[in-house]
C-alpha cells in the first residue's frame, strides 16, 4: 500500500476509540514516487544551486530555484473558483496606460499536482536544458537524495 505511513498510522490510531469508523481505500491516480521527489529535491536542485554559485556567483535559495524551474518548464494553468467559474482579475493593459481589462488568472502548477509521467518529463527537461544550454551535467546519485522522502 502506498501512503504516507507515519500519517496513516497516526490517523488510524486516533480512530481506536471511535465506535463507527469507515476506512475508504481507493487507487491513487498515478502519483509521483518518492524516488522522483528525492531526486528533484536532492541531487538536481543541489547541483543547480552549486552551479549558480560557481558560474554566476549568485546564491539562489532552493525555493527560488524550484520556482524558476517550474516557471521555465511547466505551463501555467488557469484558475477557477470552486463552482467552476473562472477567477477574473481586472488589470491595467500592458501597453495602454489607463486602460483596464479582464484577465483570467493563471498560476504555475504545484509539483503536488503532477503525476509520474509529468514529473519524469519535468526532471528530464531540467537535466536536458542544463546539459545542452548551460553545460552542466547533472548526476543523479541516490546517495545525495533528500532523506525526507522515504519509500
Amino acid at each position: 500500500m502506498l501512503a504516507p505511513r507515519q500519517r496513516m498510522v497516526r490517523e488510524i490510531s486516533e480512530l481506536a476509540d471511535v465506535p463507527d469508523a469507515e476506512l475508504v481505500l481507493r487507487q491513487a491516480v498515478n502519483p509521483k514516487t518518492h524516488r522522483q521527489l528525492r531526486t528533484l529535491h536532492g541531487p538536481v536542485i543541489a547541483q543547480i544551486q552549486d552551479f549558480y554559485m560557481a558560474i554566476d556567483g549568485v546564491y539562489k535559495s532552493v525555493d527560488r530555484i524550484k520556482h524558476e524551474l517550474k516557471q521555465q518548464f511547466l505551463q501555467p494553468v488557469k484558475r477557477y473558483w470552486d463552482d467552476g467559474s473562472p477567477v477574473i482579475l481586472r488589470i491595467t493593459h500592458p501597453t495602454k496606460p489607463g486602460v483596464k481589462m479582464d484577465w483570467h488568472m493563471e498560476e504555475l502548477p504545484s509539483l503536488a499536482s503532477l503525476d509520474i509521467e509529468q514529473m519524469n518529463s519535468f526532471i528530464a527537461a531540467i537535466v536536458e536544458y542544463f546539459l545542452h544550454e548551460r553545460g552542466l551535467s547533472i548526476e543523479i546519485d541516490p546517495d545525495r537524495a533528500d532523506p525526507k522522502f522515504h519509500d
